[in-house]
């Protein structure tokens, strides 16, 4: 596993209902960290019991769009949509580098 910050920039953020829709699938195991780097917050992080989230939802539409919801745990009213998030997620990565003799 390998720790990857989401260069995504089309999820949604709503604070005043804590929502954040990331478009893509995320099991909740590989979620590891959700920071407003505006407000330079942390707003999830996977161990911390006050930074949980209250809900985790992957869905795919009728058009085959798949995209996870994931409801904080953290109040974030007092933030803007337009705030800048950074997503970080556990993700399988295999690489092979030929080493020189």
């Amino acid at each position: 596993m390998a720790r990857k910050v989401l260069n995504d920039t089309y999820y949604t953020f709503t604070p005043s209902t804590r929502t954040v829709i990331i478009p893509r699938a995320i099991p909740r195991e590989r979620l590891v960290l959700i920071t407003n780097v505006t407000t330079n917050t942390v707003i999830f992080n996977f161990s911390d019991a006050s930074l949980k989230e209250t809900s985790h939802t992957i869905t795919t539409d009728s058009s085959n769009y798949t995209y996870t919801t994931v409801v904080l745990q953290y109040n974030t009213a007092s933030m803007t949509s337009t705030d800048k998030l950074q997503i970080i997620v556990d993700e399988y990565e295999e690489a092979f580098r030929p080493s020189e003799l």
